[in-house]
């Protein structure tokens, strides 16, 4: 498989940045049974259960204590290997016993193929296309006051959260972002939170020519038609997708802590590849570096093919 792009992202000081090493997460047994992208998950879990200072126990606690992993695809290696083994007749036993469990179910999402002739550049005059990326990340939430009695450490608050369908095309997202527009304006009426009050979007944008155009029009006419502002210029958006690719299942909780870190520390990160813009991409999409600004309240996008629209709206704890 040709990359046209990658990137590493270390996590602590190595002497190999980036590389991954399941066993410093999972144990041999659990290596053995998973795919690497299943191994994603569960040091990402096991990180947000640290940082929470959570265990769940027995009882009310253990019952009352869910988990909700997305994904997009993955082990696409192992899913070619078998697959050539069983089309030459090979001998059973070359195949994994579990072959299946290792598998995502979802398998409709890798016919999926956009190409961009360079990088994931969210925003830009020349956007042609995603970039696939590959990762994982986990939120743990947890009821706020129950939370502020045990001294959990507290990021921000899940205060709203809107979806929608366009019911438009099976790919294509409706032109004027409607149904974006709606599960934005959700969430923030869930949130009881007027629009200008709103200090920082981190959008889905994927770098398409048609869905960041269609999310683009919708951020401002929320945040401009309704939400006060007199300049596309103080509104502050960006798309993570720039640096990181598209996660596809992983996307909505990655850009969530990206969404909630900002929150919390203050700054905004940028959009990376922006260096050109077109009429209309005349917001602040935080080019190439990120910016300190005070946040009280963020909203972050997830949107998805055939229309399928949600919008969090996360908000600081005093």
């Amino acid at each position: 498989m040709r990359r046209e792009v990658a990137g590493l992202v270390a996590t602590k000081p190595s002497s190999t940045p980036g590389h991954w090493n399941a066993l410093d997460h999972v144990s041999p047994t659990e290596l053995r049974k998973t795919a690497k992208f299943a191994q994603y998950g569960l040091a990402a879990a096991a990180e947000a259960l640290e940082d929470a200072g959570f265990k769940a126990g027995n009882g009310l606690d253990a019952e009352m204590t869910g988990v909700c992993l997305g994904s997009g695809i993955g082990n696409l290696e192992e899913l070619y290997a078998t697959s050539v083994a069983y089309a030459e007749g090979r001998n059973y036993r070359k195949i994994h016993p579990l072959f299946v469990p290792r598998l995502l179910i979802n398998l409709g999402a890798g016919h999926v193929s956009l190409r961009p002739a360079e990088a994931s550049r969210p925003f830009d005059k020349d956007r042609d296309g995603f970039v696939i990326g590959e990762g994982a990340a986990c939120v743990v939430l947890e009821e706020l006051q129950q939370a502020k009695r045990r001294g959990a450490r507290i990021y921000a608050e899940l205060s709203g959260y809107g979806c929608s369908a366009d019911a438009h095309h099976l790919t294509a997202p409706q032109e004027e972002g409607a149904g974006a527009l709606l599960a934005m304006k959700k969430a923030l009426k869930q949130a009881k939170i007027a629009p200008e009050k709103v200090d920082y979007i981190n959008a889905h944008a994927t770098s398409t020519p048609l869905g960041d155009a269609a999310e683009n029009r919708a951020i401002k006419t929320l945040m401009l038609g309704e939400g006060g502002r007199t300049r596309a210029a103080d509104v502050h958006v960006s798309s993570s997708k720039g640096a990181i690719g598209h996660l596809l299942g992983a996307a909505g909780a990655i850009e969530a802590i990206f969404s909630i870190l900002a929150l919390h520390d203050g700054v905004l990160p940028p959009t990376i590849n922006l260096t050109s813009r077109t009429a209309g991409f005349d917001c602040n999409y935080v080019p190439n570096e990120a910016q300190e600004h005070k946040v009280g309240v963020v909203l972050t996008n997830s949107f998805g093919f055939g229309g399928t629209n949600a919008s969090l709206c996360f908000t600081s704890v005093q």
